[in-house]
């Protein structure tokens, strides 16, 4: 009686528990497909939900991450992006702007030539990626092939596919 009793109480500890981080996450994706790039004083700042930085021989794995507080800024004439420490870029040593997505993330990925790190921000929507990466061409910035796919695609369907 008294297991059965316990292995109850267990499993409705381990639902709640889950069923509350399900309900957070889903909430904070929520917020992250109805945001949208503000300016401010010639800047734009990209809202991100997650940065992360990495090696460019590695993208997909993570060095370091940040979901509390990433950033990432277009000024007019440097990059600012902040997974740990904030870095600061010119527009002229940014080798590589890429585009990956998986479920539930829509990701900007730099690759810098001064050096072996990267910096990917997923902003977990398509629409406002896709902005970033448009206003990230209009800078001389190389593309990869998926983020010149990405800006070709027609504009209904990026917003269709958050």
């Amino acid at each position: 009686m008294e297991l059965a009793l316990f292995s109850a109480l267990f499993i409705m500890c381990f639902a709640m528990f889950f069923g509350v981080f399900y309900l957070m996450i889903k909430s904070r994706l929520d917020r992250a497909k109805a945001a949208r790039i503000t300016q401010e004083n010639g800047s734009y700042i990209i809202p991100l939900v997650a940065g992360f930085s990495g090696r460019k021989y590695v993208p997909w794995l993570a060095r370091s991450t940040n979901s509390i507080n990433p950033k990432l800024v277009f000024h007019p004439d440097h990059v600012e992006c902040k997974v740990i420490r904030t870095r600061t870029e010119p527009y002229g040593n940014i080798s590589r702007v890429d585009y990956r997505h998986s479920i539930g993330t829509q990701n900007i990925c730099f690759e810098f030539a001064n050096s072996s790190t990267t910096f990917t921000g997923n902003t977990a929507n398509k629409e406002l990626t896709r902005e970033a990466i448009a206003l990230l061409k209009e800078r001389g910035c190389p593309l990869s092939p998926r983020a010149k796919a990405l800006l070709s695609e027609p504009l209904d369907r990026a917003r269709g596919e958050n």
